[in-house]
């Protein structure tokens, strides 16, 4: 079984640009929408991963909030687990976080580039 903890999260931003630190508490939703999705992604298939395995999943994000390509993954969690993490960050083509503010793609340009990874404990 899953063993949360509130001081580590199990989904964080890798690698993202310095300029999100403007944008935090919509980065942190972003992060809650994923860890909803992939949590309930986990608990539908009755399958984990072993405990302290990982993902690492690399993608683009828009500034109208939708993901439009993934670029690499890594990890050690497999293919099913792996599959989990992308899912969850973009479940269909129309799904969207929402347009970022004039002021965001003055900061961020029109996408960027993101890089999350997925603890599985």
């Amino acid at each position: 079984s899953r063993v949360q903890s509130d001081v580590l999260p199990d989904i964080g931003p890798l690698a993202i640009d310095a300029k999100w630190s403007n944008y935090v508490q919509s980065l942190q939703k972003m992060i809650e929408a994923i860890q909803a999705l992939w949590d309930n992604l986990i608990a539908a298939s009755r399958h984990y991963p072993q405990p302290g395995s990982r993902v690492t999943v690399t993608f683009v994000m828009n500034s109208e909030g939708r993901i439009t390509s993934f670029g690499a993954t890594d990890g050690d969690a497999g293919e099913l687990a792996t599959n989990w993490c992308v899912t969850a960050i973009s479940p269909s083509e129309e799904f969207t976080y929402g347009p970022w503010t004039d002021d965001m793609i003055a900061v961020l340009g029109e996408k960027q580039e993101l890089t999350f990874t997925f603890l599985y404990r």
